[in-house]
């Protein structure tokens, strides 16, 4: 039995693999932008905060998808075919 993340049948480890990799681009991308020295995302992303609150966020975001291996999410939500035949209330 595999967990779904998404109704189109990607796994929840796909997806949050995905989704973690996106946390690390999007920093870095951001990282390039011309910020407010004093605005709270260049404080955040900018030493010493940088790693830390990327590992925040890989950690909210796992947190998040680890919700997805709700049985009631599973048949009702994404659709799994692991878990239609079950009774979930």
């Amino acid at each position: 039995m595999e967990f779904w993340a998404k109704t189109n049948g990607e796994t929840l480890f796909e997806h949050t693999v995905k989704v973690l990799e996106n946390i690390e681009f999007l920093a870095e991308q951001v990282a390039t932008f011309h910020l407010e020295d004093n605005s709270i995302l260049n404080k955040l992303l900018n030493e010493p905060l940088k790693s830390e609150f990327i590992e925040l966020l890989k950690l909210t975001a796992i947190w998040h998808d680890l919700g997805k291996v709700s049985p009631y999410f599973q048949k009702n939500t994404v659709r799994n075919p692991d878990f239609k035949n079950r009774k979930y209330n």
